[in-house]
């Protein structure tokens, strides 16, 4: 993957990241329906506005599917991303985390896992308080329901995967070695 397109809900600042194949409308518009969908059904309440920079991938189809929804589409101007300042801090902090667990350590990760990582960082900070809603956590704040953090481990830690028995002949192995991504 090459990009990652960031869906947040201002009020409880939870977010879901999703890893498209292509940067297009059609991507970002599949991603964005998804999302919809899941947020109404888990709030029982509409997504009234759209806030997103000023990307080409954001007009067309996509812009005509909004206003048939009611949601009204706010862009930000052209460098200034000040205006889009939430979804902004977002990035940063994800793509930081990201790349601190891309790099921790001795042994350079595959730059192909960014998008893991990319996930990976955006699950955390849903369960970590913030101070925009009192000190807790996203996720607590939206599901009503405190995250668990007890499955937690180190991205890029070495595990051990076990193969079912259903899937292996006699002397095949019963398990291999990977590195934890999410």
């Amino acid at each position: 993957m090459q990009y990652y397109v960031s869906f947040t809900d201002d009020k409880f600042r939870y977010s879901e990241i999703h890893l498209p194949r292509e940067k297009s409308s059609h991507a970002g518009f599949e991603k964005f329906e998804e999302f919809k969908a899941r947020m109404e059904t888990l709030t029982g309440k509409k997504i009234t506005i759209l806030r997103s920079d000023n990307g080409k991938e954001y007009f067309g189809p996509f812009t005509n599917r909004l206003k048939s929804w009611g949601i009204q589409a706010q862009v930000t101007n052209v460098y200034t991303l000040s205006q889009n300042g939430v979804a902004e801090r977002l990035n940063r902090t994800l793509v930081e985390s990201a790349r601190s667990m891309m790099y921790d350590g001795i042994e350079k990760r595959d730059r192909k896992l960014w998008g893991e990582a990319v996930m990976t960082s955006n699950y955390l900070r849903n369960g970590l308080p913030s101070r925009a809603i009192d000190m807790k956590t996203p996720y607590e704040v939206f599901l009503g329901k405190p995250a668990k953090i007890d499955h937690l481990r180190v991205w890029g830690c070495k595990v051990a995967i076990h193969v079912p028995e259903e899937t292996r002949k006699t002397l095949d192995r019963k398990g291999y070695y990977g590195m934890f991504v999410g």
